[in-house]
């Protein structure tokens, strides 16, 4: 049994002394890294479960199996990365095994569970993006804690210091003011902190795979930092191997979030823009050509984005005048068919009384000519109205039609134009079920086929 003197002189803590096994089984000593290493372990696959469930719809089994095979790999990756870089502290094959002893690479465990994990979800066929967005946090979760493990073994501290916050390491002199950098508790402090925020920020992701290329950078560079002050560091030459990979994947996963950040802002605001154009249309219009009168808001914030918001503004105008003419016309014809309907009140009651006094038609039974009738009839599919969910109900129109977003436009908000013509019974009740599903209201038409 080992035992590591530990304190914090700074603070007045210490020094203490602290075993390196916590209990025996069976004659097998049980490491407290080993303990901390498995705490944090456990804890993450239950907060992949949760997030995976709640976040991103996979089901507690999929994630099961992802578990059972990228652990193992990650445990065996994190083993062998440390290996091949401490060749010389591994003269057995048997000490090679001994993980509870310390000796794991964090950045071997994550690259191998990861590379295990999309080979299992290319199987299962698993959104991969939402997957590593339910895991990332999981492998921050198992950092945090896992790191008091090098705490119990007195292992992954820095350069020396006279910080306040300094610790003291079994050879230091207690009787002087200088002490070590205790690194492996920045790293855990570090991703309680990246923890927080990305939990804080979840909700509001904007597409997936942000929150993994949120924890990539986020860790990335606080491992490039904290690395620097390492004595026990990989190297690779004169390279500090994780200090290395921690820059790599900052500047990734930055460059990355920028790109698919300012995709889903386009996506959006092109959306959102569409929108306003119809919504606006219900309103009163001001009398001159300004913005305002198309349903055009404050675009100072897309200032960094001059082409798209030219382009937004040509199509939302266009599209708009050709929305309000339709609406003039429609309100002529109303006018028109007005008189008529009052002339016909009269005889119309008249025809009631008569009507009343009628038997009720006899339904005829249904026939094999009926029955192959209404198998051959065809239909049409009108969107009568968008509703209140006019981007919903145009994606859903371009899903089912492959119109680019303008005819989309046009066609969502046309009330006699099918968006689909000459259907069986069938498809007409599914793509309509779609439809209403996105906040449309659908009326499906008999085809006027003419007999040749």
């Amino acid at each position: 049994m080992h035992t590591n003197v530990i304190g914090f002189p700074g603070f007045g803590i210490g020094p203490f002394n602290i075993n390196t096994i916590a209990f025996t089984v069976f004659g097998r000593d049980i490491a407290w890294y080993g303990i901390f290493v498995t705490i944090g372990i456990l804890g993450g696959i239950f907060y992949a479960f949760w997030r995976g469930y709640k976040n991103n719809g996979i089901i507690v089994d999929d994630m099961i199996d992802v578990a059972i095979f990228s652990i193992p790999a990650a445990i065996i990756g994190a083993r062998i990365y440390y290996i091949v870089f401490n060749l010389k502290l591994f003269p057995t094959l048997y000490s090679t095994i001994e993980i509870w002893n310390g000796g794991l690479a964090v950045y071997g465990g994550i690259i191998a569970g990861l590379v295990t994990a999309l080979a299992v979800c290319k199987f299962k066929k698993l959104s991969v993006l939402k997957v590593f967005d339910s895991v990332a946090p999981a492998i921050m979760f198992g950092q945090i804690i896992g790191r008091w493990g090098n705490f119990t073994n007195a292992e992954a501290y820095g350069t020396v210091t006279n910080l306040p916050w300094r610790m003291a390491v079994n050879d230091v002199q207690w009787s002087n003011k200088t002490g070590v950098h205790p690194t492996f508790l920045y790293e855990s402090l570090w991703n309680l902190l990246g923890f927080i925020i990305i939990n804080l920020l979840y909700k509001k992701k904007k597409f997936d795979g942000q929150i993994f290329l949120m924890y990539a950078a986020w860790y990335g560079f606080g491992r490039m930092l904290i690395e620097g002050l390492r004595t026990d560091s990989l190297y690779l030459g004169k390279i500090r191997i994780s200090q290395f990979v921690g820059a790599l994947c900052f500047v990734a996963g930055m460059i990355l979030l920028i790109i698919f950040l300012r995709k889903a802002k386009i996506k959006r605001l092109e959306s959102e823009g569409y929108d306003g154009v119809f919504t606006s249309a219900i309103g009163r219009l001001p009398d001159d050509d300004s913005d305002a009168k198309y349903g055009i808001e404050d675009t100072t914030d897309l200032t960094d984005d001059k082409k798209i918001e030219k382009k937004r503004r040509s199509e939302i105008i266009e599209n708009f005048k050709k929305h309000t003419d339709d609406t003039e016309s429609k309100s002529d014809n109303t006018d028109k068919s007005n008189n008529d309907v009052e002339k016909t009140e009269t005889a119309g009651a008249a025809e009631n009384v008569v009507d009343s006094e009628i038997p009720a038609k006899i339904e005829e039974p249904e026939t094999a000519e009926n029955t192959k009738n209404t198998e051959t009839a065809k239909f049409n599919i009108i969107i009568k109205s968008a509703g209140d969910k006019q981007s919903e109900v145009i994606k859903a129109l371009r899903d089912l039609t492959g119109l680019d977003l303008k005819d989309a436009i046009d066609l969502a908000n046309s009330d006699s134009k099918p968006i689909k013509e000459s259907v069986s019974q069938n498809e007409a009740e599914q793509i309509k079920e779609t439809l209403t599903k996105a906040g449309a209201e659908v009326e499906i038409v008999e085809a006027d086929i003419k007999e040749t």
